[in-house]
């Protein structure tokens, strides 16, 4: 934040009302750690003791932000599980090239990029409309993004065609799993219509992945 300072005073300024009010929270059940760390926060009370204790409010909920916030955790653990699963290094930096389907969040994508590929070890993150896949490039595939990164021969082909039929195999198995449910008429008749409906929301997720996988397998064996 050295070029803004208005936005890192406001950032600290958060971060020091949600500790404050944590600290308040937690006070009851762990009181002496508490109490100590609240002494050391640049504006306290005499004691935390006498401080209100927080209560639940409606305008400190941010329902949109919490659906960013998640979208981009998402995206950087898709992108740590790709290089887990391809045995690559922390200290190798990828290249990524993102696609989004709702445009609405690129914004925050793009204004966050230097935190994501700091998480994501990125040496560079890339949003694009369309991407033609190389060769040895591995996709990861979310709800709401696509991401390719950049490989240069670091792993071979038949590794990223294997890892994709694996995954479609977990994803198969859970499909057959919950259909085997919805088939059930005992189970229709007797669950409470909020868990068949959230079986029936499960199903249509996962024939989705399934598709999303099924084309990414497909460019790879092009």
């Amino acid at each position: 934040y050295a070029d803004n300072n208005e936005q890192k005073e406001t950032k600290i300024s958060v971060l020091l009302y949600i500790l404050a009010n944590s600290l308040k929270l937690l006070h009851p059940i762990m009181p002496f750690i508490t109490e100590r760390i609240y002494q050391e926060l640049p504006i306290h009370s005499e004691t935390i003791v006498k401080e209100k204790y927080p209560v639940y409010d409606n305008n400190f909920v941010f329902e949109n932000e919490l659906k960013i916030v998640e979208s981009i955790k998402n995206f950087i653990y898709c992108i740590r599980n790709l290089r887990g699963e391809n045995k690559i290094q922390p200290n190798i930096l990828l290249s990524a090239y993102a696609i989004f389907e709702n445009k609405n969040l690129l914004n925050y994508y793009e204004n966050n990029a230097n935190v994501i590929c700091k998480l994501a070890k990125l040496e560079k993150l890339n949003f694009v409309d369309e991407y033609n896949k190389k060769e040895n490039d591995i996709v990861g595939i979310g709800s709401d993004f696509q991401v390719f990164l950049t490989l240069e021969n670091k792993i071979d082909k038949e590794s990223e065609k294997e890892r994709m039929k694996k995954e479609l195999e977990r994803l198969t198995n859970n499909l057959n799993t919950v259909n085997s449910k919805l088939l059930n008429p005992n189970f229709i008749q007797r669950a409470p219509k909020e868990i068949v409906e959230k079986e029936k929301s499960k199903l249509e997720f996962i024939n989705k992945e399934i598709e999303k996988l099924n084309k990414a397998l497909a460019e790879l064996e092009k």
